[in-house]
């Protein structure tokens, strides 16, 4: 009884401080395009877009490695510290390479950079507290970003009324990281052994053998969600980008619930070696995932227009036609990344990669098809509408087939997060 109001503790915790971001940059996105045109916001969200597809490709291996390592070497603290430095060595070399990606692809510019390095800072701290269970401290650390991402847009763009530049806007939404980090490092001490000077090549290698597959896994998930609106950008105009934008943003609510929830499932199913244990809590989390988004889903598909007036204004009421293709479409995401996390826990990476690789390619081959034959925008929303449902359809289907290989680690029985 004691060990489950422990786990729905850290879980509400975390949850909570991951919701309060997400809303936090919800509120950033609405009040955003209350003071800025509607084509500088379609300008913005694009570069936004950009900026975070090249994080997800610097941050989200290397990440997830020092997650679910970290945790699963918990008290073993020279491993810990050996782990954390292979991870941010793997990292830096994934930043090297996104920054020629983006150079080659002409898509380098300060602020897709202030993007990227906001990204890394958030990732990498935020995965070597959840890696050491630090639960309390990753919450605090969550809020904080909110509150000084909103506080400086407020601070800025209505108390002073500053005419923000997209670089300036940028810069506020992504770096208000740095001030929240300042507590978290003041708070050090519990952070002992962060760097190791005996890394060896074993570790780099082990490191990159598990990061690899999570950055595709990672570049193939989130290329589907954030690729639309640049192309809407460059063959549509700003304007119906900045439509796109807001019906993706309305979408992203829907991932609220599972973004909480695998932010602890993720860590620690890499501790439970019964594979009964973690079909159980995966049943119990999609169907809670499933549940309390359908009840977004309908609200927003019911009354869209009522949603964007009261959030964005009129002026942005031509996003309600992408609604249906959008909405549905994070209601798949939203299931299929609890699987993800479980999968990914569990260290068996190749069916998250399969299936997320698959709806990429089907996502970015509607994409294609839609710019090249002159279609309506709205083909956009579809093609995501689309591959999510693939994606959805393909893992449950594996998860299905091959659920005995759930579960790899060799102490817990249950999923229980040891808290601050």
């Amino acid at each position: 009884m004691r060990s489950a109001k422990r786990t729905w503790f850290a879980i509400s915790s975390v949850a909570f401080a991951n919701l309060i971001v997400r809303f936090s940059s919800l509120a950033f996105l609405i009040l955003l395009a209350r003071i800025i045109t509607v084509e500088d916001y379609g300008l913005f969200r694009s570069v936004l877009a950009m900026g975070i597809l090249a994080g997800f490709f610097t941050t989200s291996g290397a990440a997830a490695y020092v997650a679910r390592t970290t945790s699963y070497y918990l008290h073993d603290e020279k491993e810990v510290a050996r782990t954390i430095t292979a991870g941010f060595i793997i990292q830096f070399l994934f930043f090297i390479v996104s920054i020629l990606i983006l150079f080659l692809l002409r898509q380098l510019s300060s602020p897709v950079l202030l993007v990227l390095v906001g990204a890394i800072i958030f990732d990498y701290t935020s995965s070597i507290l959840r890696g050491r269970h630090l639960f309390g401290t990753v919450s605090m650390f969550f809020v904080l970003v909110g509150v000084f991402k909103l506080l400086f847009l407020l601070l800025l763009g209505f108390i002073l009324d500053i005419s923000l530049s997209i670089t300036a806007i940028v810069a506020i939404f992504s770096l208000s990281v740095i001030p929240a980090l300042v507590p978290i490092l003041l708070l050090r001490g519990k952070f002992s052994n962060l760097w190791s000077r005996h890394l060896t090549r074993g570790k780099i290698t082990e490191g990159l053998r598990f990061s690899l597959p999570i950055t595709l896994i990672a570049i193939s998930h989130y290329s589907t969600i954030n690729l639309i609106v640049p192309f809407a950008n460059v063959e549509y105009g700003s304007a119906v980008a900045s439509y796109l934008s807001v019906a993706l943003t309305f979408g992203a609510i829907l991932t609220f619930v599972p973004s909480a929830i695998n932010f602890v499932i993720m860590p620690t199913t890499a501790r439970i070696s019964s594979s009964r244990v973690v079909v159980s809590n995966l049943k119990i989390y999609a169907i809670l995932t499933s549940a309390l988004s359908c009840i977004v889903l309908l609200g927003l598909l019911i009354f869209p227009s009522q949603a964007i007036e009261i959030l964005f204004s009129s002026d942005y009421l031509p996003a309600a036609q992408y609604f249906p293709f959008i909405i549905t479409g994070f209601f798949f995401l939203a299931i299929a990344t609890v699987f993800d996390a479980v999968w990914i826990g569990a260290a068996v990476l190749r069916i998250p990669l399969i299936t997320n690789g698959i709806g990429a390619i089907v996502n970015l081959g509607c994409i294609l098809i839609a710019v090249s034959s002159n279609l309506d925008a709205i083909h956009l929303a579809l093609a995501f509408l689309v591959s999510r449902f693939i994606t959805l359809i393909l893992i449950i289907l594996i998860t299905i087939l091959k659920w005995g290989e759930l579960g790899v680690g060799d102490e817990a029985e249950t999923i229980v997060p040891e808290l601050e």
